[in-house]
């Protein structure tokens, strides 16, 4: 079946339509045969998310990721070009190397005769089915597609696997891309909800000297001032909240959220400038200025008794140390974690929010995918020697890999190596690259990045056929979920 993508612009709401498309390039084709498309590790490969969809009408679909999908009704049809009904749709995509080395889709190409890697933007599997038969687009019908892409670049193209034989085929130059303005919302919701400050406090914050703390914890009751200033409980008490205090007089008085306040009685946080130096923290009592420079932003300046050292800053004053001091640290740990909590939760949605919006749309159902060529300039050509592990076995024998993967440092492709094909493994410098493999029992062998990094590229290039062990270790007895991967990976 004639596959046509067609560039679009979709918005939130309507998911509208242009004119033009373009066909597939079938003199890209990279095999002969039916490409074999098996996950290494079955029961991980990436699940569909399934819609049911009453095919007389136009719907919408929206995923887990928010792309959204637009089917017009009557648009689904059986063998026969009979409209469909009630129909099943699957959908399901691929944002990185591990997703695509779980559903053991390929990702090479052949460009103008020679084999090269791609690097995906985003990829996606759209299906239709009733009753266990495979269904398909109605003639004249297109579906869009509004896919979310965690990859801002223009500079990638759309193509569409041929799984009859010709593997890989181009579609189209640049799409449209519509940035997420919902995870920019996102992040400044994030900013907003963030604690104010770390807790216990860390040594950016600072009073000017202990006796502002003293006078703060006995509000400015001098005999018991006196009778405390030598009490080292008290000191610890203060160091329970992380305050760390100068040797500085500061007799300057500031306006603190409409209130005048003396500025020796506040809790302060440096914002640039070197750390506080020790003789800023000694007995002696040096002088300082405020420079007031809008907002609660001060320069201080401070000269030592001799005047031979001097230290300057940008300091933000934050709160009254009584303020600090009107809570107990247990009180502001448990404020902290709950922001933190809650700042944790919004983090892991915003992961989930797409940096852009690639919108097209098809004639056909199957795999398409946004890719750019991987850029393998400055690659070294070496013969690779895969080692497992010692320790691993099969049976009575040494475990024999017949398949190692190569994944870079950007987690934005995968390179399958089979036996065959070790005599001609290319190494990129620089990219942090990474070897793997999978071990009787869905345990995972590694080669990890930072011994690829560790090789000396420019040595290898200037042998003739360069040879490298590369010993992959078991990594994980395992693998359970993609996201175990991704950790064992360093992803």
């Amino acid at each position: 079946m004639k596959k046509i993508l067609k560039k679009i612009s979709l918005g939130l709401l309507g998911l509208g339509l242009l004119a033009a498309c373009n066909g597939p390039k079938s003199s890209n084709a990279l095999v002969s045969k039916k490409l074999e498309i098996k996950s290494p590790i079955p029961e991980l490969d990436i699940k569909f998310e399934e819609f049911e969809l009453d095919n007389s009408k136009d719907q919408v679909l929206k995923t887990k990721r928010g792309s959204q999908i637009r089917i017009p009704a009557g648009a689904i049809v059986d063998k026969a070009g009979k409209s469909a009904g009630t129909v099943k749709i699957k959908y399901r995509e691929f944002h990185d190397a591990v997703d695509i080395f779980l559903s053991g889709i390929p990702m090479d190409y052949n460009a103008q005769g020679t084999k090269r890697n791609m690097q995906t933007a985003g990829m996606f599997e759209l299906k239709a089915e009733k009753s266990g038969e495979e269904l398909q687009v109605a003639n004249g019908k297109t579906i869009g597609v509004r896919m979310a892409s965690y990859e801002p670049g223009t500079d990638y193209s759309v193509f569409y696997l041929d799984q009859k034989g010709k593997g890989w085929e181009f579609l189209d130059y640049n799409s449209q891309i519509e940035v997420n303005g919902e995870k920019e919302k996102l992040k400044k919701s994030i900013e907003g909800k963030g604690p104010s400050m770390p807790f216990p406090l860390d040594d950016k914050y600072f009073a000017f000297d202990y006796w502002a703390i003293l006078d703060a914890m006995f509000n400015d009751d001098y005999y018991k001032i006196k009778d405390n200033e030598k009490n080292p409980a008290i000191a610890a008490k203060a160091k329970k909240y992380g305050l760390m205090w100068l040797s500085t007089r500061c007799n300057e008085i500031i306006t603190f959220k409409g209130v005048q306040q003396p500025a020796a009685l506040m809790v302060w946080k440096r914002i640039s400038g070197n750390p506080f130096p020790a003789w800023l923290k000694d007995e002696n009592r040096d002088y300082n200025t405020l420079t007031h420079k809008g907002g609660n932003i001060y320069e201080l300046s401070v000269e030592d008794n001799a005047g031979s050292k001097t230290y300057k800053a940008t300091i933000e004053c934050i709160m009254p140390i009584s303020a600090l001091f009107k809570f107990a640290p247990e009180y502001w740990e448990k404020n902290y974690k709950d922001a933190m909590a809650k700042v944790e939760a919004e983090m892991e949605r915003l992961k989930m929010e797409a940096d852009v919006f690639r919108s097209f749309e098809v004639s056909g159902f199957g795999i398409y995918n946004y890719d750019k060529l991987m850029k393998e300039d400055e690659a070294v050509k070496i013969i690779a020697n895969f080692i497992p592990d010692e320790s691993i076995k099969k049976g009575n024998e040494t475990y024999d890999m017949d398949m190692v993967y190569y994944v870079p440092g950007d987690n934005k492709t995968l390179i399958k190596f089979p036996k065959a094909d070790w005599g001609k493994v290319n190494l990129v410098p620089g990219n942090k690259g990474r070897f793997i493999t999978v071990l009787p029992g869905a345990a995972l062998g590694v080669y990890a990045a930072e011994k690829y990094m560790a090789l000396d590229f420019e040595a290898l290039r200037k042998k003739d056929n360069p040879t490298v062990d590369f010993v992959l270790l078991k990594t994980m007895d395992k693998a359970s979920s993609a996201d175990d991967i991704r950790k064992v990976l360093n992803f």
